[in-house]
């Protein structure tokens, strides 16, 4: 008789939760709806929280690392090459305007050779002054200071000469830019980047003196 009441009553328990639930349901419609969001807010946000920690952790490594090489310290570095190259290509255009000046038929041919001839002596000046620099910068012995007035005295020579006889004044000059380019494009104390400079640069100066020298030829008395 006991066992049917306790079997009876929790029945009658059981019976009385489900009904409640049901009610429960009936009554709050939207309760089964907030648990199905519930449920899927919860992947949502773990995600979310995932990826966040993710995010800083990829940020404190990428503030960690170190400084990959940039293209500054090479553009810096080369920067000045290239304007080294913008100015000594700048620099031939006196002499070929001297040369234009001499060949034209309407000019007189002298004053263009006598500019032509100022110049070259002033850029062979230039030329022993940049070896004077570096003779004295690296210490070098006193031959190098000695070589280093050369071009200037040759300049100084080749202009003495334009009044007596300007065709000998133009092939000094040449010769002080093909002795001194001999130099220097085998002086490997300077850096690579300006021998290159200074072999194309000195082959168009003596090739200005050539075409110089031709107009001597075709329009000079000499």
């Amino acid at each position: 008789m006991d066992l049917f009441i306790s079997c009876s009553a929790s029945r009658l328990d059981s019976t009385h939760h489900g009904l409640l639930r049901r009610a429960h349901t009936q009554i709050n419609p939207s309760w089964r709806r907030a648990q199905r969001r519930n449920r899927q807010a919860f992947p949502r946000a773990a995600l979310v929280r995932a990826s966040s920690m993710l995010w800083r952790r990829l940020t404190d490594l990428r503030m960690n690392a170190p400084n990959p090489p940039s293209s500054t310290a090479a553009d810096t570095v080369n920067a000045p090459m290239r304007m080294a190259w913008t100015l000594s290509l700048a620099g031939l255009l006196p002499l070929l305007a001297a040369l234009i000046y001499a060949a034209s038929p309407a000019t007189r041919w002298m004053a263009g050779a006598i500019v032509f001839e100022l110049y070259a002596a002033l850029v062979l000046s230039f030329l022993g002054g940049m070896r004077w620099g570096r003779a004295l910068a690296l210490n070098e012995d006193a031959a190098r200071l000695i070589e280093a007035v050369i071009p200037g005295l040759l300049g100084f020579a080749a202009l003495l000469l334009v009044p007596v006889w300007i065709p000998l004044a133009v092939a000094m000059t040449g010769m002080g830019f093909a002795v001194w380019l001999r130099r220097d494009a085998g002086d490997t104390a300077w850096p690579s980047a300006f021998r290159r400079l200074r072999v194309v640069i000195s082959l168009a100066v003596l090739g200005l003196h050539l075409a110089l020298a031709a107009v001597l030829y075709l329009r000079s008395p000499y």
